[in-house]
């Protein structure tokens, strides 16, 4: 059974989804911007937009700001190459369909960003007494 905890993660997961696509769309289509930029502003948002509801909602963290940020950064960047690295081994190597590798992907990822950022972006000495 999935923890109340890893069910609020994903929730903010999808915000940030959400926030991620709605800012790139508005960078694109108003700004009439690059996409590429785009997709940083939007990935930019959604990161602290995430970071922000899993301090405060889904890990309730008591840890400092100046701590656990550039944790969360750290973690969601080692996302970035598992994922990356992940699509390149399935894709290339495999020769899996893309869109069968990501979602492969999508159940290796978060799972790990989940267990880094309980265990070790937002844990305090006091959680783990």
């Amino acid at each position: 059974m999935l923890s109340k905890q890893f069910i609020r993660y994903a929730v903010v997961g999808a915000l940030g989804t959400g926030i991620h696509l709605v800012t790139l769309t508005l960078w694109v289509e108003w700004l009439k911007s690059d996409p590429i930029s785009g997709t940083v502003a939007g990935f930019v948002g959604a990161l602290l937009a995430s970071y922000t509801l899993n301090h405060c909602w889904t890990f309730r963290s008591s840890r400092a700001h100046h701590e656990s940020l550039w944790r969360y950064i750290a973690v969601s960047l080692s996302g970035l190459v598992l994922n990356i690295t992940m699509m390149y081994v399935l894709v290339y190597i495999f020769n899996f369909w893309y869109l069968g590798a990501q979602l492969a992907v999508i159940f290796v990822v978060p799972t790990t960003n989940y267990l880094l950022n309980r265990h070790w972006t937002f844990s305090t000495k006091a959680d783990a007494g």
